[in-house]
């Protein structure tokens, strides 16, 4: 910093100093910080290092006291950015100072001070630390006013901390010291700083009275700063009235207190308060949809805390922007802000904050995250958010929990529904490759086998030839289903079907079979549901699982057939009360040839439906628990887009080509 090129008098008296001091902190309480600058400007101009020529000790430490803190409060509304370590440096000479000639309180006000500058900055553990020094000089000490001060400090530092049963008893033992005689203007900031203890109470517990009781609180805190001629703070009560306001739904009235709150800050050339009004607007923009103007807002908070390293606050706004631009479906920003939001609050040593961060970009970008990254980020924020005690926050926790949990098994289907489609996409290759001279091999037998017939046999011979017919009959229906597993679909090949007289005939086909085992078979005719398909591979398909689930009960039971229509599809169940499945064949029950009947199963039928439920665009699905039945379910769409025609494609699973984004990591 350069030297004061206009130096005081070098004749300045130290009373002079100790007057213009004092004088500075009747200009500081009210937020009045440029007439504080100007009572100071003898000595120091803002950008120029404080002249001590001619001072004694105690009135230099007064000196370096009032500017550092002169210069701090112009620092949090004026962006400087850098100033905010001039302010630590020339506090830490003011307390070595006063240190040497042992001015207790002074030393006490030094640690405030210097509290307020960590707070800024975000280090919350310095902060706190700072205040608790500065606690164990006054405590003991005729100093109420100042005492008082620095629990309010100290109190504001666990409110964001989420400490808030000991913010609570912090603020009531600063109660207990305040007095009617002291300012009205502390009486203001007791009141406005026990109203946000109390309101992150109410929403952390979810306690309306709570809420209403801190905006009792904020309406007292607004008159008595009103009646100090306080416009800053009129200002800070507006904005968190606003947020109160939000808490409680009230939307509309929240933006005009935000507005009112933006325009004093505006009048007061103030640009950290414009940018705390403008992270509350995007707040409140996320609440009601308006994430454009949500997204314009937040930018600008987020340029003016980063330029003026204010890191707590920017962490918060960094959060804020994420949640926007995930909403926004701007991702790679969403990531970009997330990531940041993270590693700044944990720079500030604010792990409520980076736990926050981690658990929105779960929240937010869950499916655009890999299975790594959801186990990775989830774990950080339920480790940084262990001690929480917000009841809101553990519950986020929990439902974050569900989410990612649901996300990989969703992710565990995918996979398998992959692999099987590979399964069937390379069976189909072999099945195109074979079928054509296996077939050829098959009619020639057959032909050979007819002309034979045709010459007077014995019957034994007759019969043998008749079984050798039926051999090649079976074997040509088996291929046939082999080669439908590749075989190319196009949309001339399938009719508008009303699906539930489809499946309904299905049910009344296998009902006489199930009649003959003891089973009942239910099924309720629901509304006609039309679709496009092959009437046959679907007929097909039904009775083939209805057959199954006979075949699994083995004796008296119950199958349950039934359909319902969600959304722009259409869910079938084939439900049966039969032994169900291991794990092991549930996950193989799909593969051609997989059979658990022995040398009564092909092992083809499960492989064909799946093939026809794809070749249909839906989806074949079974669940099951050994020794409680099984479900296999079927989800076909209404509308299934149209199939290319004349085009020889693959089975692909859904997903297989989404949109791959850069990976950034954390």
């Amino acid at each position: 910093m350069e030297k004061n090129p206009n130096e005081p008098r070098l004749g300045a008296s130290v009373l002079s100093v100790e007057a213009a001091c004092a004088y500075a902190i009747s200009r500081e309480v009210v937020g009045d910080y440029e007439g504080a600058c100007a009572i100071l400007g003898s000595w120091w101009k803002p950008g120029q290092e404080p002249c001590l020529d001619g001072l004694d000790r105690r009135a230099a430490a007064e000196l370096l006291l009032r500017v550092g803190t002169v210069n701090g409060w112009l620092d949090s509304t004026q962006n400087h950015g850098t100033q905010n370590k001039h302010s630590q440096y020339w506090i830490s000479k003011s307390l070595a100072l006063f240190e040497v000639v042992g001015a207790e309180k002074s030393i006490a006000e030094c640690h405030m001070e210097l509290g307020h500058c960590y707070y800024r900055e975000g280090a919350l553990d310095l902060a706190y630390d700072n205040y608790q020094i500065a606690l164990s000089y006054l405590q003991q000490s005729d100093h109420k006013e100042l005492c008082i001060i620095t629990l309010l400090r100290r109190a504001v530092v666990e409110q964001v901390s989420t400490r808030l049963r000991e913010s609570k008893a912090t603020l009531e033992q600063a109660a207990q010291m305040l007095q009617p005689e002291h300012s009205v203007f502390l009486h203001g900031r007791f009141f406005n700083n026990y109203a946000l203890t109390i309101q992150e109470l109410g929403k952390a517990e979810n306690n309306i009275a709570l809420l209403k009781e801190a905006s009792a609180y904020f309406s007292q805190a607004g008159r008595c700063f009103e009646q100090a001629g306080s416009l800053r703070s009129c200002a800070l009560v507006l904005n968190n009235l606003g947020m109160l306001l939000m808490a409680l739904g009230q939307s509309h009235e929240a933006e005009q207190h935000f507005n009112s709150a933006r325009h004093l800050f505006v009048e007061l050339k103030d640009i950290i308060g414009i940018a705390h009004i403008n992270e509350s607007r995007a707040r409140l923009f996320l609440t009601v949809n308006r994430y454009e103007e949500g997204a314009t807002a937040v930018a600008e908070a987020v340029k003016t805390f980063r330029e003026s390293r204010e890191d707590a606050f920017l962490a918060e706004a960094l959060t804020t922007q994420g949640i926007t631009y995930a909403r926004l479906n701007r991702w790679v920003e969403a990531r970009y802000s997330f990531n940041e939001a993270l590693h700044t609050a944990e720079r500030c040593a604010d792990l409520e904050g980076a736990g926050r961060a981690a658990l929105s970009l779960v929240e937010e970008m869950c499916d655009r995250l890999t299975l790594i990254e959801r186990r990775d980020f989830f774990a950080r924020a339920e480790y940084l958010l262990g001690a929480t005690q917000s009841s809101e926050t553990r519950e986020r926790i929990r439902a974050c929990g569900q989410l990612v949990a649901a996300a990989e098994e969703e992710e565990r289907k995918r996979r398998e529904q992959e692999i099987h489609s590979e399964k069937m996409a390379s069976l189909g290759q072999l099945a195109f490759g074979v079928a054509h001279n296996f077939n050829n091999a098959l009619t020639i037998i057959k032909g050979r086998t007819q002309i034979i017939q045709m010459t007077s046999l014995p019957e034994k011979v007759e019969k043998n030839l008749g079984l050798i017919l039926e051999t090649v009959d079976d074997s040509v229906a088996m291929i046939r289903r082999i080669r439908d597993f590749g075989r190319p679909r196009t949309d001339e090949d399938f009719i508008r079907l009303d699906l539930m007289k489809l499946l309904g005939s299905a049910v009344e086909m296998t009902r006489p079979r199930c009649a003959e085992q003891g089973i009942s078979l239910n099924w309720e005719p629901p509304e006609p549901v039309f679709l496009r398909g092959d009437m046959g591979e679907l007929r097909e398909v039904f009775v083939n699982l209805i057959y199954n689930a006979v075949d699994a009960l083995a004796g008296p039971g119950a199958i349950t057939v039934s359909a319902t229509l969600k959304g722009e599809n259409i869910e079938l169940r084939f439900t049966d009360t039969g032994p169900g499945m291991t794990k092991e064949v549930r996950s193989r029950i799909f593969e051609p040839f997989f059979t658990t009947k022995g040398g009564k199963g092909t092992g083809l039928g499960l492989a064909t439906a799946h093939s026809v439920i794809r070749s249909h665009t839906g989806i074949i699905e079974v669940e099951s628990i050994y020794g409680a039945g099984a479900t296999f379910k079927i989800t076909l769409p209404l509308n299934p887009p149209k199939l290319k025609t004349k085009e020889i494609t693959l089975p692909l699973m859904v997903g297989e080509h989404r949109h791959l984004e850069a990976a950034l990591t954390v």
